[in-house]
C-alpha cells in the first residue's frame, strides 16, 4: 500500500525508503533518522540519515507504535516544522519528504492508556486508510494467491508453481490471522515441498495443520469456504469481527506548511472475480501490485494529487 501511495504520485520517481521503527534503538534514533558527522560512534565519514535518503521521495515509518515516547517527541519535531539537524552539526536542514505512517495498533486507544503521543497521533492521523484483514476480503485471494507465486518464480528461477485442483479452496477456508504475510509464507513453504508445477490441496493442508499444532495463528476449527460468488446464497456465515490489533491502519502525514486534503471518497470497493480456471498460471506476472488491490479509501489519492499534495 505505501509504495502504491508512493508510485501513484508526483514522488513516483524519486525515493522511497522504508523505515523499521521497532529496529530503531532509542539511543540512535536521531542518528539514524537525521544522521551524523563524521567521528561520532566511530564512523569516520559523515552518515546520512533517512530524511536525507528519502529527499524528494517518501519515507515510510513502519510499526511505527513502537517508538518510545522519546523518540516520538523527537519525529513529531520534524513533522511539526518540516526542519531537522544532523547529529554533530549546527546547521539547520530542510526535509522534503512524503511521510507514511504504518500500524498494526489501535493508536487511538494507546493515546487514552497514556502510551502514545496525542499530538504525534493527530499529526500523522491526517489522512488514514485502513486495510481490511485478509479474511474479511476473500474474494482478493485467487488474485494474491498468483501474484505471489509470480513474485516467488521471478525470485527464485525454476520454482514456478500454479495452485491445483482443489487447492484455493484449502486457503479459503483459513481464517488467516496473519494477514497477507502469513499467506505469503504459506506459499513459499508448499513451494519448497512441491516438485511439479502444481501445488496440491493435500500438501496446504498440510502446512495450515502444522501451523494450528504449533499454535500459531491457524483456526482451530475449519471456516466454510469463502470463495468469490457473485451471487451468494442469503445462508452464507457472515465473516468474524476484526480486532482493532489484526487490521494494519495507514496514514499520510504531510508538513504543516502542505496544504490538506479536505475530504475523501468512501465509495464500496469493487469485487475481484476469481480466474477462469485458478489452476492455471496466468499470461504474465505483474512486477507490482495491481491498483485493484487497493481498499476503497485508496481513491482518496485522486483527491490527494489534485489539491497538490504530491
Amino acid at each position: 500500500m505505501a509504495f502504491e501511495i508512493h508510485r501513484a504520485s508526483r514522488r513516483a520517481n524519486r525515493p522511497f525508503v522504508r523505515v523499521n521503527c521497532g529496529a530503531v534503538a532509542e539511543t540512535l534514533f536521531e542518528s539514524e533518522m537525521f544522521g551524523h558527522k563524521g567521528g561520532l560512534h566511530g564512523a569516520t565519514e559523515d552518515r546520512p540519515g533517512h530524511f536525507a535518503a528519502a529527499h524528494g521521495g517518501s519515507l515510510v515509518f513502519d510499526e511505527v507504535g513502537t517508538l518510545s515516547e522519546d523518540s516520538q517527541a523527537k519525529l513529531l519535531r520534524v513533522l511539526e516544522t518540516g526542519e531537522y539537524v544532523v547529529v554533530g552539526d549546527s546547521r539547520m536542514r530542510r526535509a522534503d519528504v512524503r511521510t507514511i505512517a504504518i500500524t498494526n495498533e489501535d493508536l487511538a486507544a494507546r493515546v487514552k492508556a497514556g502510551t502514545f503521543r496525542e499530538d504525534l497521533f493527530f499529526r500523522l492521523n491526517v489522512v488514514p486508510i485502513v486495510v481490511p484483514p485478509l479474511r474479511d476480503r476473500m474474494e482478493d485471494l485467487p488474485e494474491l494467491t498468483n501474484y505471489i507465486l509470480g513474485q516467488i518464480a521471478r525470485r527464485d528461477a525454476g520454482s514456478r508453481r500454479r495452485l491445483g485442483a482443489g487447492a484455493l479452496e484449502v486457503l479459503a477456508r483459513h481464517d488467516w490471522p496473519g494477514n497477507i504475510r502469513e499467506l505469503r509464507n504459506v506459499l513459499e513453504h508448499a513451494t519448497i515441498l512441491t516438485e511439479g508445477p502444481e501445488i496440491r490441496s493435500e500438501t496446504l493442508a498440510g502446512i495450515l495443520e502444522g501451523e494450528s499444532s504449533l499454535g500459531s495463528a491457524a483456526s482451530p476449527t475449519p471456516h466454510p469456504t469463502r470463495l468469490p460468488n457473485p451471487k451468494p446464497p442469503s445462508t452464507h456465515p457472515s465473516p468474524p469481527a476484526d480486532p482493532p490489533s489484526r487490521s494494519r491502519s495507514r496514514a499520510i502525514s504531510p508538513f504543516a506548511n502542505e496544504p490538506r486534503t479536505s475530504s475523501a471518497s468512501s465509495s464500496a470497493r469493487p469485487s475481484i472475480a476469481a480466474p477462469a480456471a485458478a489452476s492455471t498460471a496466468p499470461e504474465c506476472w505483474e512486477s507490482t501490485p495491481k491498483p485493484s488491490l487497493l481498499p476503497p479509501q485508496a481513491r482518496i489519492l485522486g483527491v490527494v494529487r489534485r489539491e497538490g499534495r504530491g
